[in-house]
């Protein structure tokens, strides 16, 4: 396809240290109060324990995160898990990180209401979603950075229409590019770096854990950060 920036720069063997976070499974709910009379919670709890794969040694504010592939924030290039979204249209997969740990999360908190609207819909409560916070070192071999071009191609940027970022996404795996770097539309000043090969994530660590809020009044969400 043509190049959807007519003057995108391509250039070669970039370094970057990069932030995603993903969710992970907190806090435990009861599997079982719609299923079976509360006298048999404990028997079927017990059933689930012996066949979950959790370790219910450790301590209960730990076990959450042997939930949802803690270790593994590269799930997104599995087939099964392309998603729609800025730079992708199920099409391919793309791992969604930023330059900055801040932006990563301002990034993941601005989607979250949308993707979990009937959850918050229906609760009763204000939902806390747990999210695990990874570092990773980025090795391009071809790599095009988009910042310089938010001031004359807008849609960059958009908060909505996402159609010219696929465009630039689809264009990326048809060439080759590793990767973008581009303006985070959710935080401004921070740079969001879109990754389209995970051969080119030479290492991604786990680092910490936070909590994402979501009221249910008319409140922003907010997150908080666990203090081990």
């Amino acid at each position: 396809m043509k190049a959807p920036l007519p003057d995108l720069m391509i250039q070669e063997q970039g370094t970057f240290l990069a932030y995603r976070n993903i969710a992970t499974c907190s806090p435990s709910q009861n599997l079982f109060d719609d299923l079976a009379p509360e006298d048999d919670w404990s028997v079927l709890q017990y059933a689930d324990n012996l066949s979950s794969g959790i370790d219910h040694q450790a301590p209960q504010r730990q076990r959450f995160e042997q939930y949802a592939h803690i270790d593994d924030s590269m799930l997104c290039f599995d087939e099964q898990f392309w998603s729609w979204g800025r730079f992708g249209q199920r099409n391919h997969g793309v791992w969604y990180g930023a330059l900055e740990e801040e932006t990563s999360i301002r990034e993941a908190l601005y989607h979250r209401p949308e993707i979990d609207a009937n959850d918050l819909k229906n609760s009763q409560s204000p939902i806390i979603q747990a999210r695990r916070m990874f570092k990773a070192d980025l090795s391009a071999e071809k790599y095009a950075d988009l910042r310089p071009h938010a001031s004359s191609h807008t849609l960059l940027i958009h908060p909505h229409d996402y159609s010219f970022c696929q465009d630039l996404g689809k264009y990326a795996v048809e060439q080759s590019i590793d990767l973008y770097l581009t303006p985070s539309v959710r935080y401004s000043g921070g740079t969001c770096t879109p990754v389209f090969s995970s051969r080119k994530i030479i290492r991604d660590q786990s680092i910490r854990t936070y909590f994402f809020h979501f009221p249910l009044d008319e409140s922003e969400p907010f997150y908080s950060v666990r203090q081990d």
